[in-house]
C-alpha cells in the first residue's frame, strides 16, 4: 500500500514540476520577444476607438508617452479598440486634425499578444 502511495506522489511531483517549468518558459519567450520588438524600434501600443466628434476615431495610446497618437496611415485590420500592438512610428510636422492627438506616420505595426 505505502508503494502505490508513493508511486502516486512522486508521479504528482513530476507533473507539478513540469507544469511550472512550461509557464517559465512561456515567460521567459515573452520577454525575450518584447527585448527584441524594443530594439528593432518599436513601441508597446493600444489602439483607442472614439465615437465623440471632437477626437479622433482611432488613435495610439502608447507605454511611456503622455498624449494619444493620431495615425494618419492606420490600416484596416488594427482599427480594432484595444487591440495591443507594437508600433514603430514617425512624427508629422502637420497640423492636429482632431484635439488631443498627435498626427503620426505608422512605419511598422504589428498586434501584441
Amino acid at each position: 500500500m505505502t508503494l502505490i502511495i508513493k508511486s502516486f506522489l512522486f508521479f504528482f511531483l513530476i507533473l507539478l514540476i513540469s507544469c511550472n517549468s512550461s509557464k517559465k518558459s512561456s515567460e521567459t519567450e515573452s520577454s525575450i520577444n518584447e527585448t527584441k520588438m524594443i530594439e528593432k524600434g518599436f513601441q508597446k501600443a493600444v489602439v483607442i476607438f472614439s465615437e465623440n466628434e471632437k477626437v479622433c476615431p482611432f488613435t495610439l495610446s502608447v507605454e511611456g508617452v503622455d498624449y494619444l497618437l493620431d495615425p494618419i496611415n492606420l490600416e484596416k485590420t488594427f482599427k480594432v479598440n484595444q487591440e495591443k500592438i507594437w508600433v514603430n512610428y514617425r512624427p508629422l510636422r502637420m497640423a492636429n486634425r482632431c484635439d488631443k492627438a498627435t498626427p503620426v506616420e505608422i512605419i511598422e505595426i504589428e498586434k501584441r499578444q
